[in-house]
């Protein structure tokens, strides 16, 4: 999604290292179809069970500023109340918090790691050097994300790494590290909202009512 109401094209959302995340939408051939063959009724309408939508961090962060952003009415808004819409985001509620935490909860879950490279046929089958990471799932494991994702957080052997719920400012989003194309998006004015960060898991005494700047 833009900041219009136009879409954005996006090539690899997740890649080599990337934390895919499933995107749980009811409608998704609206995201992996671009908006000229959206216009074919037959396309629009269809039901595709057997194809699922991944994402990477970045790009999940980003749907969620975009979410919180919404203003009920604003024909502005269009493109990100639909997707709202598919992902049964109730933003007219103004409960913030609730919303997001059950929206990552339930539609943007992470699935595991990416370990297929752009690189992992043509060019490299016809020498010596062998294919690095040569998979066509997301389900191996490679350190690269845990490398990059959790370096500032203080990891130990036996640890659970999660993701959790941090106030943060949301403008400006690399969306992906395709060296061919990388897209970059920006919103218009800086604003905080609710973001996915890395983090271990701890057990906590209950939490106190806490302000937005506390975590989730």
């Amino acid at each position: 999604m833009g900041n219009s109401q136009s879409c954005l094209a996006l090539s690899h959302a997740v890649d080599q290292g990337d934390v895919a995340f499933i995107l749980q939408t009811s409608s998704v051939q609206s995201l992996i179809f671009d908006s000229s063959a959206m216009r074919d009724a037959s396309i629009a309408n269809l039901q595709i069970p057997g194809h699922t939508a991944f994402i990477n961090i970045s790009t999940v962060n980003y749907l969620l500023a975009g979410l919180q952003r919404l203003a009920p009415g604003s024909p502005a808004t269009m493109t990100w109340a639909a997707l709202a819409r598919d992902l049964g985001y109730r933003y007219k509620l103004g409960h913030r918090r609730v919303d997001i935490l059950e929206l990552v909860s339930t539609r943007l879950l992470p699935f595991g790691i990416c370990a297929g490279s752009e690189n992992q046929g043509g060019k490299h089958e016809t020498g010596l050097a062998p294919v690095q990471a040569a998979a066509n799932h997301v389900t191996t494991l490679t350190v690269d994300a845990l490398v990059n994702l959790w370096r500032n957080v203080d990891v130990s052997a036996g640890d659970e790494l999660i993701f959790k719920l941090a106030w943060l400012q949301t403008h400006h989003y690399t969306l992906n590290h395709y060296y061919k194309g990388v897209v970059r998006q920006s919103f218009v004015r800086p604003q905080h909202g609710w973001q996915l960060v890395p983090a271990v898991f701890e057990m906590q005494s209950p939490l106190q009512p806490a302000s937005p700047d506390h975590w989730a």
